[in-house]
């Protein structure tokens, strides 16, 4: 399959990239969900108790049912600098982000020590590559072992990571050591906002980016449910997409009954630019104007 080579010290320099938070380390994973033409992508924080029963996250899960990925590209995934959007017109047209192979690796390392991607197409079983920082450190390793043929965890089934059993790509964060936020839920109020925004043109287009949350019960050894899947919501500051919203706060008061009191709140006026509303559409504020419009042809790489 190739070399992986890599070396721990190279790894702690990259630890510290200049990442603004943990939220959008998600979007880099995310961001490779979508370029891979998946039409859903779930974020799964997995929290366990330690020995004081004090709560934290154990590990944190990034599954699609996207394409999936071939042997040759997992076998790459975590390897610094390589990428597969090199054709320019497909990154032009599919609007791709990703080109240099960075993303993955270095959203990951940024977070936490251990890394686990499993992905599968419809012409593969389910293969994994694995990088774990300190294993490299004891082993004094520079190269990463090859792909591996593997059957998925028991407990993804429990807390319901399997998105397509046909095709996708799981990531898993393990060892997280630097997230910028202690508990799930509060990762996520943050993570919330930046998620909406960030992709509110694939949003708009239907995808979906869905968080969940489960604790481990270690005396049932289950997996239990403690947060109510939640749906990343389109988030247009300048309204530019059509049903889009201001914030979560305005949105909260709209959906307030109007009572004699309120009817002089202004967040009642609000109303008409909540997501799903029914009786008529919210257009977006740079819906064109015909008489001030003008078309204007132009080429590039001989193509109009």
């Amino acid at each position: 399959m190739g070399t992986n080579i890599i070396t721990p010290k190279f790894i702690e320099r990259m630890r510290s990239s200049d990442y603004q938070g943990t939220s959008y380390a998600f979007a880099e994973i995310v961001d490779n969900s979508f370029d891979a033409e998946a039409t859903e992508v779930k974020i799964i924080s997995i929290e366990k108790r330690d020995a004081r029963n004090r709560r934290y996250i154990d590990e944190i899960l990034f599954s699609d049912n996207g394409t999936g990925m071939d042997d040759v590209t997992l076998n790459h995934c975590l390897t610094f600098a390589f990428g597969t959007n090199d054709n320019i017109d497909e990154i032009v047209i599919k609007k791709k982000i990703g080109k240099f192979g960075m993303g993955l690796p270095n959203a990951s390392i940024s977070q936490c020590k251990k890394i686990e991607v499993f992905s599968k197409t419809p012409n593969t079983t389910w293969r994994s590559k694995r990088l774990d920082i300190q294993e490299l450190k004891d082993k004094d390793a520079t190269e990463l072992d090859d792909i591996e043929e593997t059957s998925l965890p028991s407990y993804y089934e429990q807390v319901k990571a399997i998105i397509d059993k046909e095709k996708g790509t799981i990531v898993s964060w393990k060892e997280c050591d630097r997230l910028d936020r202690q508990f799930a839920k509060t990762l996520y109020e943050r993570a919330e906002s930046i998620l909406g925004r960030v992709f509110r043109y694939h949003l708009a287009k239907g995808l979906k980016i869905i968080l969940e949350i489960y604790e481990f019960n270690e005396t049932e050894n289950t997996y239990n449910a403690t947060f109510s899947p939640k749906h990343i919501v389109l988030n247009d500051p300048l309204f530019l997409t059509p049903n889009s919203y201001i914030t979560r706060f305005l949105w909260q008061e709209s959906r307030r009954d109007e009572s004699i009191e309120e009817k002089r709140d202004p967040a009642t006026y609000y109303s008409k630019f909540i997501l799903g509303l029914s009786q008529e559409e919210s257009l977006p504020t740079n819906i064109k104007n015909e008489d001030h419009s003008y078309i204007h042809r132009f080429e590039w790489k001989n193509k109009e």
